[in-house]
């Protein structure tokens, strides 16, 4: 009777000891269907797309008048006291005076806080820029970096990395750069220099479509 009980647990340690082989690659296999199941999702799940601001595809759409007017704000004419219904509307559109004036100088609509807007869109609705003009790189290696469209008054405001040294950076830019202000201001160079610059005729890169470019 002993000896029957030792050969049933000694067939039970097998048992068990087949059974944990079992399960263990069981458990192993679910593991691999589990992670496969879990790219698989990763893959088959859509990223959703960045979007502009409604306002802004409104605006690109159905534009009230063309740039450097926003809105019935034309820079350099139209006085702060007329625009406070648009002010109410728009919150993420600032202005600037002219110093000793009540004319505004210069129009700001603030995208950063939004979904993408590809300089694409501007350049589709409003033709090529003329020039580009970047700063030295900011501690998180980017470059403030204005895309000019002289005859529209408009200057777009991008922030690509900076892929060279602080002081002669180099950046490119591309379809879907994107923008992050659009300024508008009375429509010339000169507007540019005595605004962003105190009237200093700083150098410029000719436009010459999505790709690098560094300052002259």
């Amino acid at each position: 009777m002993f000896k029957s009980i030792e050969h049933m647990k000694k067939g039970l340690r097998i048992m068990f000891k087949k059974l944990n082989i079992q399960l263990l690659i069981i458990v192993s296999g679910s593991s691999v269907v589990l992670v496969a199941c879990l790219l698989l999702s990763m893959k088959s799940t859509p990223v959703p797309t960045p979007t502009p601001p409604r306002w802004i595809v409104e605006w690109l759409e159905h534009p009230s008048c063309l740039p450097p007017c926003w809105e019935t704000i034309q820079p350099s004419v139209t006085s702060v006291d007329a625009i406070k219904d648009i002010e109410q509307r728009y919150p993420d559109m600032s202005v600037e005076i002219k110093p000793g004036t009540s004319v505004i100088q210069v129009i700001s609509l603030h995208l950063s806080y939004y979904g993408k807007l590809p300089i694409r869109l501007l350049i589709s609705k409003f033709g090529q820029p003329d020039y580009v003009r970047i700063a030295q790189s900011d501690p998180n290696g980017k470059c403030p970096t204005d895309v000019i469209f002289i005859d529209e008054g408009m200057v777009v405001e991008v922030y690509p990395e900076n892929m060279d040294g602080y002081l002669n950076p180099i950046v490119e830019i591309s379809a879907e750069t994107n923008v992050l202000v659009i300024d508008f201001l009375e429509t010339g160079l000169n507007s540019y220099y005595d605004y962003y610059y105190n009237g200093m005729n700083v150098s410029l890169s000719p436009w010459k479509g999505y790709s690098e470019y560094f300052n002259p």
